[in-house]
């Protein structure tokens, strides 16, 4: 199920590279007709009734005849223009299909309102690899997907939107705690509404499916503070759900946070003490520290059904403030 005010071009960018993976008719068309061309062009010299179809279809006093070479000419220039590269002409009809999923992309990234989340992500310290597993390996149900994903275009029907996109004569403020504006991301993330309950549940579920796995390791016990006497170690592991634009700096402000109680417990027990966060955006995006945290607690994590319960509870609370 694909929202009505989401981006299209987002419907046809891969999966893992945050569409949704759908085929596009204008693309298929326009690649097998790349393909078409290229065989003519490789193998009209063997072929005489294809070197006589070329001629005439390259003949300018012949309008009327249906060159497949002169429609695969332009689908180049097309494509030479819009990705900006001098390259393009060179590789002519090759990589034809990867050009048109890359243009794809390049327009969705270059909306104005509907870009705003994939240019936020800072590809240095995000991992796009697990931020999008949610969409390519998860199983989540359409209809919830493409609330998310209309989410990340801010698409959805907030306050702020109908006052600000649509010009209507509505107040931008949010609908629960009257402050601030109403944006999909603020709902999803940062008001203090949603933050007595809803978010609480939402990182409770995260945090039960961590522990979960935690305690199926013998001689564990399901608590954020995990000490391992025989190793001399303990680990404080802390959880939240975040605005996907916060990520890495909440990152940081768990390690920093712990620093003084880390030196206590570390005086008290003995034992060498680290700080681990478990830190999701709410709309799945993941940094490329995640793996690495997660694979130092004990038990087997699975990152898309963490990412997955907190999609799941951003889409619940969505549905609770909006419709």
């Amino acid at each position: 199920m694909h929202h009505p005010k989401a981006d299209l071009e987002r419907l046809y960018v891969k999966r893992k590279g945050a569409g949704r993976g759908l085929s596009q008719i204008e693309a298929a068309y326009k690649t097998e007709i790349s393909n078409i061309a290229e065989y003519l062009n490789k193998w009209h010299k063997e072929d005489q009734f294809v070197n006589t179809r070329i001629i005439r279809s390259l003949d300018s006093s012949q309008p009327h005849v249906n060159s497949t070479v002169k429609a695969a000419a332009k689908i180049i220039d097309e494509l030479s223009q819009s990705n900006d590269k001098n390259d393009m002409k060179q590789d002519g009809i090759q990589n034809t299909k990867a050009r048109l999923a890359e243009s794809l992309k390049e327009k969705w990234e270059n909306k104005v309102m509907h870009g705003q989340y994939i240019r936020s992500i800072d590809k240095q310290l995000i991992s796009e690899e697990d931020t999008f597993l949610w969409l390519s390996k998860g199983d989540l149900k359409a209809e919830t997907e493409g609330e998310t994903v209309a989410a990340q275009d801010q698409a959805l029907e907030t306050k702020y939107r109908a006052a600000k996109i649509l010009q209507t004569e509505t107040d931008s403020k949010c609908r629960l705690c009257q402050q601030f504006e109403e944006t999909a991301d603020r709902i999803v993330s940062a008001c203090p509404v949603l933050a007595k309950e809803q978010y609480i549940k939402r990182h409770d579920r995260v945090c039960a499916h961590l522990h979960f796995n935690i305690i199926t390791i013998p001689n564990n016990k399901p608590d954020i503070i995990i000490r391992g006497n025989e190793k001399g170690t303990c680990m404080l592991i802390d959880v939240a759900i975040t605005g996907d634009r916060n990520v890495i700096k909440k990152e940081a402000e768990k390690i920093l946070k712990y620093k003084d109680l880390i030196i206590e417990i570390q005086r008290m027990w003995n034992v060498k003490t680290k700080v681990t966060p478990v830190i999701i955006g709410a709309t799945g995006t993941i940094s490329k520290s995640f793996r690495k945290y997660l694979s130092i607690i004990s038990g087997k994590h699975d990152i898309k059904e963490l990412q997955k319960t907190a999609v799941l509870g951003t889409a619940h609370t969505l549905r609770e403030v909006l419709m």
